[in-house]
């Protein structure tokens, strides 16, 4: 069977996790700085056309859900740009898990009980802010939640 009769059949030329990693961006990048409203494939599609860049709104979305996975580099540059991350997010495993984790982090910053304490924390000294790390570090293990980077901030 060819893959054009089964359309979820991964082709060899096709990024691997392009789809989720589009996907990511879209759900987490803001359309600018001072708006918080999120893209969508109309609006991606849209700005890509500014760029001269010829795509319509179903065949991005065909790119952010998996059915299509090999853009032009064209294309591909295009949405780096507008989502202004490197190009090499699409493609290099170290460099999209660490703009994954400033993007995680971005997501928690938007959350309004973490702009509370970041809000609060202004100008504590970092001496008195070690009690309040401690506490959430033991929060965060009473309710079962990574503490990774718990370790990184002590090692500091």
């Amino acid at each position: 069977m060819s893959n054009e009769s089964q359309p979820d059949a991964p082709h060899p030329d096709d990024l691997p996790n392009l789809a989720e990693r589009l996907d990511l961006l879209f759900r987490t990048v803001p359309r600018s700085s001072h708006d918080s409203e999120l893209h969508s494939s109309a609006s991606v599609a849209k700005e890509l056309q500014q760029q001269n860049i010829q795509v319509t709104p179903n065949h991005i979305r065909a790119l952010r859900t998996g059915r299509r996975g090999n853009p032009s580099f064209r294309l591909l540059a295009g949405l780096a740009e507008i989502f202004q991350v490197p190009l090499d997010y699409f493609v290099d495993e170290s460099v999209s898990a660490e703009i994954q984790e400033s993007l995680q982090a971005l997501v928690a910053m938007r959350d309004t009980g973490v702009q509370q304490i970041m809000m609060r924390a202004h100008g504590v000294s970092t001496e008195s802010l070690g009690p309040v790390l401690s506490l959430l570090d033991q929060i965060r293990r009473m309710e079962g939640l990574d503490t990774s980077g718990e370790q990184e901030d002590t090692n500091a």
